[in-house]
């Protein structure tokens, strides 16, 4: 009578005593890296490296296919400082890389944080020139409502500003302001709708004394005669 089973002898479960060859029946041998930290390791896998050098017959020190290759982490990208050749585990954590900026602390543009200067930017990147230079410090008065705005200037020095001085400057006024600059149509150009407080107030002499006989309650400077 015929026994089925499987005749194959490379088989796990070769059965000598079948008649019938069931090659549905067979299970073979799934060489692999049966070591779960290991980089290749194979979830599948029913024999290691070590079974497979032993079916095999490799001689000790011999290239096995199947042996597991531990992980190492490392920083892998090439473009950073310390890039490491040996890593075979990527860990981004772990790279360096290159900080371009302005490294002259006395620039206006300097950055503390930068390792690598403007000259290695150009360097790095075959550029004419790099958006890292430095830019030297020129003091000024920066504020545009000076007199004396400088353009040019990009640190601001509030000493240097000279500014519009608003007063009546006409010298028989009441209200003449020797320290001002700037008269009281100026102001009205400047700030136009906004009530003069600048406008120059014509002397109105007369008696100031309420008691009087002719005081004289238009009046702004005092005559006694």
């Amino acid at each position: 009578a015929g026994y089925p089973g499987c005749m194959s002898t490379s088989a796990t479960n070769y059965d000598e005593t079948a008649n019938v060859h069931d090659s549905a029946l067979c299970t073979f041998k799934i060489y692999g890296c049966t070591d779960s930290t290991a980089l290749n390791y194979l979830s599948f896998a029913t024999h290691g490296p070590e079974e497979y050098a032993a079916d095999r017959g490799l001689a000790e020190g011999a290239t096995n296919v199947h042996a597991c290759i531990a992980g190492y982490p490392g920083c892998m990208s090439t473009l950073a400082l310390n890039f490491d050749s040996s890593a075979n585990v990527h860990n981004g954590s772990a790279c360096e890389f290159k900080s371009y900026g302005c490294k002259d602390s006395t620039a206006v543009n300097y950055d503390e944080t930068a390792t690598h200067g403007p000259e290695e930017f150009i360097i790095d990147f075959g550029v004419a020139s790099s958006v890292y230079a430095c830019v030297a410090a020129v003091s000024g008065c920066t504020s545009e409502l000076a007199l004396n705005f400088d353009s040019s200037a990009n640190v601001h020095d509030p000493a240097a500003c000279t500014y519009k001085a608003y007063g009546c400057m006409n010298s028989t006024a009441l209200n003449y302001d020797s320290g001002a600059t700037h008269g009281p149509e100026v102001f009205a150009a400047d700030f136009p709708g906004v009530t003069n407080v600048h406008a120059c107030v014509a002397r109105e002499p007369g008696c100031l004394s309420l008691s009087a006989l002719n005081y004289d309650e238009s009046a702004n400077t005092h005559d006694e005669e």
